[in-house]
């Protein structure tokens, strides 16, 4: 089974009244397990929208998104799937700690505190407040999150 798969996807938004801008044409993409893959493009070229489109933030003008095999919005599709987005704020009175176990309660078998902690190398940070941590550490917390299910 592909972890995601596209089928000619399109996207366009309105630009104005009477004008569309055309972000996707026709894109054609499958992602199996085990895969790593790169977006790479210059700046407004829909790399964004496409994970949006991949992760049900957003509906495809055109075409078929599938993640693990169902629709993106579906709930067993999104409690598979783990993500660090490009743009987030974080809480201001959570602690590290408590802010992993919060997105942990979100998921049947999650990975423990601990474990998470421990490979983002955050444990010593667990009990400061989320919002005070150094950038470093602030991209580390989100990948700790995004690996919390």
């Amino acid at each position: 089974m592909n972890v995601v798969q596209l089928k000619n996807i399109s996207k366009s938004f309105n630009q104005s009244l009477f004008k569309r801008k055309e972000i996707l044409t026709e894109i054609n993409l499958n992602i199996q397990k085990g895969e790593f893959v790169v977006l790479k493009g210059a700046n407004g070229s829909g790399k964004t929208t496409l994970l949006n489109l991949i992760l049900g933030l957003l509906a495809p003008t055109q075409g078929e998104v599938k993640l693990f095999g169902e629709n993106p919005k579906s709930f067993h599709s999104k409690t598979r799937l783990g993500v660090v987005l490009q743009k987030v704020s974080l809480p201001k009175h959570l602690t590290v700690k408590e802010l992993v176990n919060l997105l942990r309660s979100y998921y049947s078998n999650p990975l423990s505190t601990e474990e998470i902690l421990n490979t983002v190398n955050l444990k010593s940070k667990e009990d400061n407040w989320a919002s005070k941590l150094s950038g470093g550490e602030e991209q580390r917390l989100f990948f700790a999150l995004a690996l919390a299910g």
